[in-house]
């Protein structure tokens, strides 16, 4: 990341990733069990070779005045990134994020925690979204009460949770410390 003006900065990540899936037991292939999976296709890679690869760039920027990391009372933190693949691979997408959180402290032990997330996904180039790069929520960053991964469009047939494509999220928490890190 670069320092820009103030509590700012400007960070740019590249990654490449190759997958390969190989060797696999012909049952894999029967198109009946394809059918009542949806994700043993494309986990697995049927109908691409055995091989995916994704190289993207991301770009971000953050903007971030949080008082303490761990256990934040005060501040904000403005967060907007963008993710390209496709520069190099057989994969292509953009995904646009962007984060606004704010915490506002009453007392030195009271605060309230305010969060808005959304993202945005989609292939281009004729390729599919890789079903780890669907949008996903639930878990303790995002959804508390749900298990991870486990909010999201779902088959129909089989219940299963196929992710989507964008998001939007709002969460809210009052926080009252009682002694130390105990909140």
């Amino acid at each position: 990341g670069f320092p820009l003006a103030g509590f700012s900065r400007l960070f740019m990540t590249y990654s490449y990733e190759a997958v390969t899936v190989t060797d696999l037991n012909p049952i894999y292939y029967s198109p009946q069990l394809l059918a009542r999976n949806p994700y043993l296709a494309d986990s697995l890679l049927v109908g691409q070779g055995g091989k995916r690869t994704v190289s993207k760039i991301s770009p971000s920027l953050v903007s971030s005045t949080i008082n303490e990391p761990i256990f934040p009372s005060s501040g904000h933190k403005y967060t907007v990134g963008l993710d390209i693949a496709g520069l190099g691979g057989n994969t292509k997408y953009l995904t646009t994020t962007g984060e606004i959180i704010q915490y506002l402290k009453f007392t030195p032990r009271m605060s309230l925690g305010l969060r808005v997330q959304g993202q945005y996904i989609r292939p281009y180039g004729g390729t599919q979204l890789p079903i780890f790069e669907k949008v996903f929520i639930g878990g303790e960053y995002s959804i508390r009460g749900f298990d991870l991964r486990s909010v999201g469009p779902r088959d129909a047939t089989t219940g299963l949770v196929m992710g989507g494509n964008k998001n939007l999220l709002f969460n809210a928490e009052y926080m009252v410390t009682v002694a130390g890190p105990v909140r």
